[in-house]
């Protein structure tokens, strides 16, 4: 017999990160990630240690994209 998890309310953004900090941060993979707006979300994600972002693109643009908004990729 298999158990569901209880349902949590979250009213905020907050209170999702805040429910997501605290374990492991999970590999985030994503696809045409050479866009300012993902780049900016996975490096707050990585900075609350709630993600592992993983890239996949054109690493040229990818690169140039991040370098836009001030962010170094590996």
């Amino acid at each position: 017999m298999t158990q569901t998890a209880t349902p949590v309310a979250l009213a905020t953004l907050d209170d999702l990160i805040q429910r997501a900090g605290g374990g492991n941060p999970i590999r985030v993979a994503v696809v045409n990630a050479a866009q300012a707006v993902v780049l900016e979300t996975l490096r707050e994600a990585a900075r609350l240690g709630i993600a592992e972002p993983v890239l996949i693109g054109r690493p040229t643009e990818i690169v140039e994209a991040a370098a836009a908004i001030g962010c170094v990729v590996a």
